[in-house]
């Protein structure tokens, strides 16, 4: 196994730890921000798609065993990325400025939410319905704010 692939296992393996312990539980009217889908993102503009798909496959399942919902993250991550790979800029084009990141970011976890919604309503595992405005459009806004900041904010080592 290469040093890298080993290297974003790990960080995948921190971030979904994070996304548990912390960020889980920093709720804005109900809304949480998914920095699984963050991570995710970022690998679509390093990684090519198969690699990207194992990932969001893997840390989807850890993050449905560590939350008991066996599938439905791990439906909803592979099925974004493979709607959404093509859109993603990647690390080799230009940087997209702050309002288009937004926008990206927004509709990627709009896209991973309709997924998510769509198969834990099919699945009946959720109070699909009673919680659905605030997952919909709170968990987009947050996770847009969130992966924004991150943006911002991070170094340009990859």
């Amino acid at each position: 196994m290469k040093q890298s692939a080993l290297k974003y296992i790990v960080a995948g393996f921190f971030v979904v730890i994070a996304q548990i312990m912390i960020f889980r539980h920093l709720r804005v009217w109900g809304a949480e921000s998914d920095v699984v889908l963050i991570f995710l993102m970022w690998l679509m503009s390093y990684q090519d798609r198969t690699k990207t798909l194992f990932f969001a496959a893997g840390l989807g399942l850890f993050q449905d065993a560590m939350l008991d919902l066996w599938g439905l993250h791990m439906f909803a991550k592979v099925a974004t990325v493979m709607i959404c790979y093509n859109f993603v800029p990647k690390a080799d084009d230009s940087k997209p400025q702050v309002p288009q990141l937004i926008a990206l970011i927004s509709l990627v976890t709009l896209i991973h939410n309709f997924i998510f919604l769509g198969a834990s309503g099919f699945t009946q595992s959720l109070a699909t319905w009673a919680n659905f405005w605030p997952i919909l459009i709170g968990n987009t806004i947050f996770t847009a704010i969130i992966g924004t900041f991150i943006y911002i904010f991070r170094t340009d080592k990859s």
